[in-house]
């Protein structure tokens, strides 16, 4: 196996331990009626777990696709592309999009509109359920 086989198969594990943890946090965000710090911590925690796999996934598909972003960037690369990927992932959840970059392949756009959807439905409907289950 080379390394490039082997980096791809880290990516694809970390892509996996990332959709296990939000699994994990949405199953005990959802679990009972008690609302602690814990439950919003945990709601909070999937929201910037969505960001990073939207940072893992691009950083995956920047293994295939040449470039994978367009605009003000200059990707290397190398690891060091994450940390554009990661702030792209975040201006994506956050809705924000200040519009400096966007992605170059159709495959990027669709991962953009989901974190985009996401970031918009998931913080009402977990404000949503925290609020029926007050007493």
């Amino acid at each position: 196996m080379g390394w490039d086989q082997f980096y791809i198969a880290e990516l694809v594990i970390a892509l996996v331990y990332t959709v296990i943890l939000v699994i994990l946090n949405l199953r005990l965000l959802f679990k009972d009626k008690e609302i602690n710090f814990y439950r919003i911590v945990g709601g909070i925690d999937v929201y910037l777990l969505f960001s990073i796999y939207g940072a893992l996934f691009l950083l995956f598909l920047s293994q295939f696709i040449q470039p994978v972003l367009l605009g003000e960037v200059a990707l290397s690369q190398t690891d060091e592309d994450f940390a554009i990927f990661m702030y792209y992932s975040m201006v994506s959840v956050t809705t924000v999009g200040f519009g400096e970059l966007h992605a170059a392949e159709m495959i990027g756009k669709q991962l953009s509109v989901f974190l985009s959807s996401f970031g918009i439905l998931y913080p009402a409907v977990v404000i949503a359920q925290l609020i029926s289950k007050k007493k």
